[in-house]
């Protein structure tokens, strides 16, 4: 999962990891979220990758909720943030709070 505050490079992250094309799967205005599959090759290995990305709301709701029941199924996390944004950084610590 790729997480930060809307604006930080979230989708540009995941782009620049992989030299082939994305292919995205979608995105789900109800629920706030990308999902993102890449493709690496690796000798005679081809590994295939889901992320998962989704901005930290600025005003909490309910779909929150239900996010934080998918935080326990994901195997690792990626945080994405600007140094700079006093308030992302307080949204960014309060979700791994929430994931902890």
């Amino acid at each position: 999962m790729v997480i930060g505050p809307k604006g930080v490079g979230k989708h540009t992250l995941v782009h620049s990891m992989f030299s082939d094309e994305t292919s995205k799967d979608g995105y789900d205005n109800r629920h706030g979220f990308d999902f993102l599959s890449k493709q690496a090759e690796d000798l005679d290995t081809i590994k295939k990758y889901k992320f998962w990305i989704k901005d930290i709301a600025e005003e909490p709701s309910y779909k929150d909720q239900i996010y934080d029941a998918y935080y326990k199924k994901v195997k690792s996390f990626i945080f994405v943030f600007n140094k700079d944004d006093e308030n992302g950084l307080k949204k960014l610590e309060e979700t791994i709070k929430k994931i902890a």
